[in-house]
């Protein structure tokens, strides 16, 4: 805010509305701006306005006795706890019983033919998808396999 016809920045809103007194410059120019002294007083009314209906409303709440709110102890809470308890024994038990019984039920391996024949339809794959689609590093004729040594040569290419 440099003249009149600037208004206040959202800080100095800020500080007009933190509780503290705000600056000299906020508040000649608050005295001086009908549009930003409105925009306080907007404020204010309507904290004002909040305010008063939280007060009208806590008032038309009924008020609890401290007396009404303490009664003596029940017995569902307790009661409730030991049922959930025996309801995860009854499942829980058997379920686990299962579960070790059928983790020592192995099963069974695959047979040394049955391995060879995957290993022969694995290799008939690589060589089907190695010849179909050649690889842009031959293409450049750059290696597939990375090198020991590409860190080094890299190094040297950005001297």
């Amino acid at each position: 805010m440099t003249n009149a016809t600037q208004h206040l920045t959202d800080e100095q809103f800020a500080e007009c509305l933190s509780g503290e007194p705000p600056s000299r410059e906020t508040q000649s120019h608050l005295a001086m701006c009908d549009a930003c002294r409105g925009e306080v007083e907007i404020f204010y009314g309507a904290v004002g306005d909040f305010s008063e209906a939280a007060l009208d409303w806590s008032k038309s709440q009924p008020s609890v006795s401290p007396r009404a709110v303490a009664s003596r102890p029940s017995m569902a809470a307790p009661l409730r706890w030991a049922l959930a308890a025996v309801l995860l024994l009854a499942v829980g038990v058997p379920a686990a019983l299962h579960r070790e019984h059928a983790e020592t039920e192995s099963a069974p391996g695959d047979s040394p033919a049955q391995i060879a024949q995957d290993n022969t339809l694995l290799q008939s794959v690589d060589v089907a998808l190695a010849d179909s689609d050649p690889s842009p590093f031959r293409e450049y004729g750059i290696a597939d396999t990375p090198q020991k040594n590409s860190k080094s040569r890299l190094e040297s290419r950005n001297r």
